[in-house]
């Protein structure tokens, strides 16, 4: 739930759809270590206050970036023209998801706030457990509607507290 604002306004930063998404284990290893430094590794210049470009892009994302505020968060988004193609995303990514936590905390996240023109469609949030204990992932599938855009998102993010 607290990934939830720095995901949407990853949703702000890009517009452009894709063909797909993917995640690997790999690359969610990649990041739990990179999270460990609050992300200092994968940071490049800033582009708003407390929010910088990334040199670390996961497949296909149409905008990736690290957040330093309360918690130590990088986040994707992928931005698709249909549904359809964003729900296919999300059950692809969400496999992943699930195959690549094995032991954490998962549950369906609460809807969240229909902010930015965005409506939550589904989500998950994983919780670590032990010396994970301190970090999320959060997983979500929106719909944008606003400012002559009618497009779907899926963001996939972590935090580290």
């Amino acid at each position: 739930m607290r990934l939830m604002a720095g995901l949407v306004a990853a949703a702000a930063l890009a517009l452009s759809p894709i063909a797909h998404a993917q995640v690997s284990c790999g690359e969610m290893e990649d990041l739990l270590d990179f999270a460990w430094d609050d992300f200092a590794d994968i940071s490049a210049d800033e582009i708003d206050d407390g929010y910088y470009d990334t040199d670390y892009w996961l497949d296909n994302a149409d905008e990736c970036f690290v957040g330093i505020d309360v918690a130590a968060l990088y986040a994707c988004l992928w931005v698709f023209d249909t549904e359809a193609e964003a729900s296919s995303a999300y059950d692809t990514i969400s496999a992943t998801f699930t195959a690549c936590l094995g032991d954490w905390d998962r549950s369906p996240s609460a809807n969240g706030d229909t902010s930015n023109n965005i409506t939550p469609i589904r989500s998950i949030l994983a919780t670590g457990v032990d010396d994970l204990e301190d970090m999320e992932w959060l997983l979500s599938f929106d719909h944008h509607v606003g400012d002559g855009v009618n497009d779907w998102h899926v963001s996939l993010g972590l935090a580290y507290y």
